[in-house]
């Protein structure tokens, strides 16, 4: 983990060296003009108060969960403190004024509190906490508002090195998820090309990963009003005046369309793949592994 960081360090440190503990410390100290580097995520800031000790005599969790977000962590525990940060997606600003307190021991699990902006102005603040040393089951679970929108996150390990994560929220704001769309791309290359403006949505979805590769989106129910949609490498659109479903995509799957299933009701849609327009689109689509199954559609071409 330390050779992740870099900063002028001030504080107290006390080193050990035996045969019994090649390599070990204790550490009370602020780090200044701190820049933490995880490739693509750059944390950095003014300063951050840091207390830490390495080794511990009792070795944390090794799990999915531990793995992802913590993959450095596993035997530290630490405590930080820090102010005035921002943070960075693949050079990409995304948050900024964060002020944070992290708490981490391996024989228990992660807790956060945190407060930040994004650059698009919009307040963001953050509780989370979880459990990594469970003899069953590892969980996590955070709420994350943006501007008033709640996210309620929460983490699962389904296996050795599997990992599911459940999204959920109640009338969110398209435009506020322009930010967690940014911190989700280095994920999926997806998350890179969709722009979402306008509409409200309410829904939930799961996630599975295998390492921190996403394997699978499922979203069991999603209900979207006034619904505009860009991806921008294909310049194709999507909008519609409501939009009520589920569906799910399998990353892992060589063929991007059998890689598909929806079941959605459309209601005054307007649609463009390249040079084909469709409007005033009003459907009950349903397709299965890629392949449409009868449905019921009308629309002017």
């Amino acid at each position: 983990f330390i050779q992740h960081i870099q900063g002028t360090m001030q504080g107290m440190f006390t080193l050990e060296h035996s045969k019994e503990a090649p390599f070990s410390f204790v550490a009370y100290s602020a780090i200044e003009d701190f820049k933490i580097l995880t490739n693509p995520y750059t944390l950095e800031g003014e300063k951050a108060i840091v207390e830490m000790e390495y080794p511990l005599p009792n070795k944390g969790s090794t799990g999915a969960l531990a793995s992802f977000f913590l993959p450095h962590l596993k035997d530290v525990r630490m405590a930080v403190r820090m102010e005035k940060s921002k943070l960075r997606v693949a050079e990409k600003p995304i948050l900024h004024s964060i002020n944070a307190t992290f708490f981490y021991n391996p024989s228990i699990g992660p807790k956060c509190m945190a407060t930040a902006q994004t650059f698009a102005g919009e307040s963001v603040s953050l509780q989370g906490r979880g459990f990594f040393c469970s003899h069953s089951k590892n969980w996590l679970s955070s709420s994350i508002k943006i501007e008033g929108n709640e996210f309620i996150l929460q983490g699962f390990e389904k296996g050795p090195n599997q990992l599911a994560m459940h999204i959920s929220g109640e009338r969110i704001a398209h435009k506020k998820l322009h930010a967690p769309l940014l911190l989700l791309a280095p994920m999926a290359a997806i998350f890179q090309d969709i722009t979402l403006e306008d509409g409200i949505s309410s829904g939930s979805a799961n996630l599975y990963f295998y390492g921190h590769r996403l394997k699978k989106i499922v979203v069991p129910a999603i209900d979207t009003a006034n619904v505009a949609i860009f991806f921008s490498e294909e310049q194709h659109n999507f909008s519609a005046a409501h939009v009520v479903g589920s569906g799910s995509y399998d990353f892992s799957d060589k063929d991007p369309y059998h890689s598909l299933s929806l079941n959605l009701v459309v209601k005054n849609g307007k649609a463009a793949v390249a040079a084909w327009k469709v409007e005033q689109l009003y459907s009950s689509l349903a397709i299965e592994n890629g392949y449409i199954i009868p449905s019921k559609s009308q629309a002017l071409i």
